[in-house]
C-alpha cells in the first residue's frame, strides 16, 4: 500500500456514509426506532466479518475505505479490487519517497547541543525605594503643640522643621540634666550622672546641638523643635496638630525618590532562567519613557502569597523625577544563556498535552515517531531531556502529517494482530 494512502482513507471515512453488509446506513437520518435497532443488530456482524486471526490480512476499497473484508474480493459500492490493509514498515514508522517529501515539504533539522535565551513580556510596578525611606516617631508620649508639615505630597529639606512637641517625660529629662551640671561643678568626681543624664536626653530624640544648647543656656525646652533628618517627600501623615502622640505611633513617613523601584511578576518556567545582573528593557507611556535599559537587582526569596509569582526587583534612577510610585510598566526581561546537551527547534515539538513527541528521519526515506521528555522551552528552541541524541534529524515541517499516518498505521496493526471476535448474533 502506498505511503500516507492511510491518511487518505481516514479523510474519506469521515465524509463516507457507514456500510454494514454491503448496505449503506446514514446515523443522522433520523431516530427512527427500528432502524436503527437494524443497525445496532447489523454492527456485530459487521465486526464478526471482518474479524481476523493474528497476522491474517484485512482488504479494504480504495475508494471507499469503510468497507472492510477478511477476504479479497470487489467492493460492494463501485466493484474496485480490495486492496490488502498492512502497515508499511514498523509500528510507529512511515515510509515516505523523495517525490512525496518534496511534494508534502518536509523538512529536517537536526539535535544538537545549545545556548538557550528566554524572552520574558510581563508588567511592573514602580514602588519607593524601600532603602530611601524614613519614617518620624515620637520618643516620648506628648502633645504636638505646633505641626508645621500638614500635607502628604510636600517635600521637605533635611534640618527642615517638622513639628514642636511637649512632653513631660522630655521636660524632666532636661531639668535631671540641669541638676547634674550643678552636681559636677561641685563635685567633679560626678561625672558619671552627667553622661548618663545626657545620654537619656539623646535616647528621648534630642540632638547634639540641642544638648549642647541646653547646657550653654541653661533654659529648658518646653516645647521641643523637631528636624527632618533627611529630604524627601511626606507619603504618610497620621497626625494634625494638637494631637497626643505616642512612640509606638508614625506620625509621617519621608520617601526620597532620586531612586525608585520597578517590582516585575514572572510566573512558572519562567522562574529558572532569571538572576540578578540580567538585562531588562521597560516602557513606561505614562512618564513618557520608552526602551530604558537596566539590569535585575534582586529576586525575591519568596512567592507572592496573592499570585503565586516570582516577584523580581528592578532598580531605576529617578534623579529627574518623572516616574512615580504606582506607575505601571511593560517590562522585557532576558534571560537565560543556558546550555544545554540537546536541543531542538520549537516547531518540530508535537505536544498533544498528555505526551510530547517528535518526527525522526532514520534513513533517506524512513521517518519513526519518538516519545520525547522536554525540558526548558525558550522562544525558538526546546531543551530534550530525553528521547533523542545530539545529531538525531527531526522533522521541522509536516511532522503532523507523518505522525498523523504513523497513528493510522498502528490502528491497522492492532487490527490484523487483533484476536478474533465472537459473535454475539451467530445463533440468531
Amino acid at each position: 500500500m502506498p505511503p500516507l494512502l492511510l491518511l487518505s482513507l481516514f479523510v474519506a471515512l469521515v465524509a463516507r456514509p457507514l456500510v454494514v453488509n454491503g448496505e449503506a446506513v446514514d446515523p443522522h437520518a433520523g431516530h427512527d426506532h427500528q432502524a436503527m435497532t437494524a443497525t445496532a443488530e447489523a454492527m456485530p456482524a459487521k465486526l464478526a466479518e471482518v474479524s481476523t486471526q493474528p497476522g491474517q490480512s484485512l482488504y479494504v476499497c480504495p475508494m471507499h475505505p469503510n468497507i472492510v473484508r477478511s477476504e479479497p474480493g470487489n467492493c460492494p459500492l463501485c466493484g474496485m479490487a480490495l486492496e490488502p490493509l498492512k502497515p508499511s514498515g514498523p509500528v510507529g514508522s512511515v515510509e515516505v519517497s523523495p517525490a512525496m517529501r518534496q511534494s508534502l515539504g518536509l523538512t529536517v533539522a537536526n539535535a544538537a547541543p545549545s545556548k538557550l535565551w528566554r524572552y520574558i513580556e510581563t508588567l511592573g510596578e514602580v514602588r519607593w525605594d524601600e532603602r530611601k525611606l524614613v519614617h518620624i516617631h515620637s520618643r516620648a508620649n506628648g502633645w504636638l503643640e505646633r505641626l508645621v508639615a500638614r500635607n502628604s505630597g510636600d517635600f521637605v529639606k533635611k534640618g527642615e522643621l517638622l513639628y514642636e512637641i511637649y512632653a513631660p517625660d522630655l521636660v524632666a529629662a532636661q531639668n535631671d540634666f540641669l541638676n547634674a551640671l550643678t552636681v559636677i561643678k561641685r563635685d567633679s568626681g560626678a561625672r558619671s550622672l552627667y553622661q548618663r543624664a545626657r545620654l537619656r536626653l539623646e535616647l528621648l530624640g534630642m540632638s547634639q546641638g540641642q544638648i549642647d544648647q541646653l547646657e550653654k543656656s541653661g533654659e529648658t525646652f518646653y516645647r521641643l523643635p523637631v528636624y527632618a533628618p533627611a529630604s524627601g517627600y511626606i507619603t504618610e501623615l497620621a497626625v494634625r496638630q494638637g494631637m497626643y502622640v505616642m512612640p509606638e505611633m508614625t506620625l509621617m513617613q519621608l520617601a526620597d525618590r532620586s531612586t525608585v523601584f520597578l517590582v516585575a511578576q514572572v510566573f512558572g518556567d519562567q522562574i529558572p532562567w532569571l538572576r540578578p545582573g540580567m538585562p531588562v528593557e521597560i516602557d513606561l507611556a505614562e512618564a513618557g519613557v520608552h526602551k530604558r535599559e537596566a539590569t535585575i537587582d534582586l529576586l525575591y526569596p519568596e512567592l507572592d502569597p496573592v499570585t503565586r509569582a516570582q516577584q523580581v526587583r528592578i532598580l531605576l534612577d529617578n534623579s529627574d523625577g518623572l516616574l512615580r510610585a504606582g506607575m505601571l510598566a511593560q517590562v522585557r526581561l532576558y534571560g537565560g544563556g543556558r546550555e544545554v546537551a540537546v536541543a531542538i527547534p520549537r516547531q518540530a515539538l508535537i505536544s498533544s498535552g498528555t505526551d510530547n513527541r517528535v518526527v525522526v528521519q532514520t534513513s533517506a526515506d524512513r521517518f519513526v515517531v519518538m516519545p520525547v521528555e522536554v525540558g526548558m522551552v525558550s522562544r525558538e528552541q526546546v531543551e530534550i531531556v530525553q528521547g533523542l541524541a545530539a545529531g538525531d534529524k527531526v522533522v521541522t515541517s509536516g511532522q503532523f502529517l507523518l505522525d498523523a499516518e504513523a497513528q493510522l498505521q498502528a490502528a491497522a496493526a492492532r487490527m490484523v494482530n487483533a484476536p478474533a471476535a465472537a459473535d454475539p448474533h451467530a445463533n440468531h
